[in-house]
C-alpha cells in the first residue's frame, strides 16, 4: 500500500508527501541468501521476512523560493535588499522508515560448511526475544535463544527480529547571484540536521559476549558547501 501527497511548484513552494506499508516475505533474499539455505531439503523452513522487508517508510520533501528579488512578489525593482535577500531557495525533506530483519545466528556447529548459516533454536517456542523497550545496549533478549545440539541446525527461523529504523532530517540552501551573462550559485546542504543517532543492527551471535549489542551507527551530521559559476 503506498499513498503520496503533491503540491507542483506554484507561489515559489513545492511540496512531496509519501507513505509505503509494505511486506515481504520469502525463502532467500539476494545474492548471499539466495546460497545460504540453512535446509536443502526443506526450503520452506526458510521461509520469513525478506532482507529487504521494511513495514513502513515515508519521506516528505519541501522546497520554497524566497519571495524576494527580481520578478517576486518584493523589492522587485532591485536595489542592495533585494541583492542580499532575493535568489535564496531552501529546500529541506525528511525521512523515517522501519528496521530491516535480521536473523539470530551462533557459532557454526552444524558443521554444514562456510556457506551455511548456523540457526539457533527457540528456547520458549513463539517467544523471538523482541523487547517492548529495547536500547542499543540490549536490542533483544538473547536468553530466547540456544545454540543447537552439534551437528544439527536450529529451527528458530530466518529474520526474526527487526533492527532499528531510520530518522533523517537534511537541509538545504541556494543563494544564486547574477553576474552579467554568468550566475554563481553558493549551495550549502547539511544532512541529518538533528544529528539523530541512527543505529546499525546488533550483534546477532549468541554465542559472543556482544550479542543483542548495538556497537556502530550512522554517520551523524555533515555539511557540506559548494560553489558554482555557469555561463
Amino acid at each position: 500500500f503506498s499513498f503520496r501527497l503533491e503540491k507542483r511548484y506554484a507561489g515559489g513552494l513545492w511540496l512531496n508527501a509519501n507513505y509505503q506499508l509494505a511486506r515481504n516475505r520469502d525463502i532467500g533474499s539476494g545474492e548471499i541468501e539466495a546460497n545460504d539455505t540453512a535446509f536443502a531439503w526443506d526450503l520452506d523452513a526458510d521461509y520469513g521476512y525478506s532482507r529487504y522487508d521494511q513495514r513502513h517508510r515515508t519521506a516528505f520533501s519541501v522546497g520554497y523560493e524566497l519571495p524576494f528579488g527580481g520578478g517576486k512578489r518584493w523589492l522587485s525593482d532591485g536595489g542592495a535588499a533585494a541583492a542580499v535577500l532575493g535568489g535564496w531557495s531552501l529546500q529541506g525533506i525528511v525521512i523515517a522508515s522501519s528496521g530491516f530483519p535480521f536473523t539470530v545466528s551462533s557459532t557454526n556447529v552444524c558443521q554444514c560448511g562456510n556457506f551455511v548459516p548456523s540457526r539457533v533454536n527457540l528456547v520458549t517456542p513463539g517467544n523471538y526475544g523482541a523487547l517492548d523497550d529495547p536500547t542499543p545496549t540490549r536490542w533483544f533478549d538473547k536468553t530466547a535463544y540456544s545454540v543447537a545440539p552439534a551437528g544439527t541446525q536450529g529451527t528458530a527461523g530466518r529474520n526474526t527480529l527487526r533492527a532499528p529504523g531510520t530518522q533523517l532530517v537534511n537541509f538545504s540552501f541556494i543563494k544564486r547571484i547574477p553576474i552579467g551573462q554568468a550566475r554563481l550559485e553558493l549551495r550549502g546542504e547539511i544532512f541529518n540536521l538533528l544529528n539523530h543517532v541512527n543505529f546499525a543492527p546488533p550483534d546477532a551471535n549468541i554465542s559472543n559476549v556482544t550479542a543483542g549489542v548495538i556497537s556502530t551507527a550512522a554517520d551523524g551530521r555533515n555539511t557540506q558547501l559548494g560553489l558554482r559559476v555557469t555561463w
